[in-house]
């Protein structure tokens, strides 16, 4: 009997070395290059240190078996910026023009981060943001003759010198962040921290800079 528990607990410690998933982008989500917080200012995951995350894994109690999860903030209101579909700067002295033709773009509704070797599930869904920059354009930039549409996919882009112009995606969303432990006979075999965006809106935005 004895050496069918111990059989057991070292197949959960195998199962439980899982890869960490590691995050090399700015906010620790491929498809996000910003998030902005909207009610009030949160650390992301990827901003925070093992030590910090080993500290509120420290405050779950074992169990006999199962998983304990520890929210830090679920649900909490975000924009985002994600996609770039097109970038292009002028630096030179004079305004150059293009024609541009706007495809669908896809992306994943879900994101998750996790530092640790929690189990997770993510489900993939795709979506797809909805050609509307016509609409978008014509009220944004209604005293410029600058942006007009040519066709009902395509459109002519004037930059002007030393400006910069990207067509990108953006949206509101919604962020959760907790640690969670995975006990078996009290003895802990997973442990991590865990971070998931969920899309809640999603349209383009085309936005005029210095270059």
């Amino acid at each position: 009997m004895k050496s069918i528990i111990l059989y057991l607990l070292l197949s959960l410690f195998i199962i439980g070395k899982d890869a960490e998933l590691e995050t090399y982008s700015k906010t620790g989500h491929d498809q996000f290059s910003e998030i902005v917080f909207v009610d009030d200012e949160r650390d992301l995951l990827v901003d925070m240190t093992q030590t910090q995350i080993d500290k509120q894994l420290d405050r779950i109690k074992a169990k006999f078996i199962g998983v304990t999860t520890k929210y830090s903030y679920t649900y909490k209101d975000i924009e985002y910026i994600s996609t770039v579909v097109f970038s292009r700067s002028n630096k030179t002295s004079e305004k150059f023009v293009f024609d541009y033709s706007l495809q669908t773009v896809e992306y994943q509704e879900r994101s998750l981060n996790v530092k640790g070797s929690v189990s997770y599930k993510n489900v993939s869904k795709k979506k797809e943001v909805e050609n509307q920059f016509a609409a978008d354009a014509s009220i944004s930039y209604t005293t410029t003759e600058s942006f007009r549409e040519t066709e009902s996919s395509s459109m002519k882009v004037t930059v002007y010198p030393d400006k910069k112009i990207t067509l990108r995606v953006v949206g509101e969303g919604k962020i959760s962040m907790g640690y969670s432990k995975t006990h078996f006979l009290w003895i802990c075999f997973k442990k991590g921290a865990w971070e998931t965006v969920d899309v809640v809106t999603s349209y383009f935005e085309l936005v005029e800079e210095d270059a």
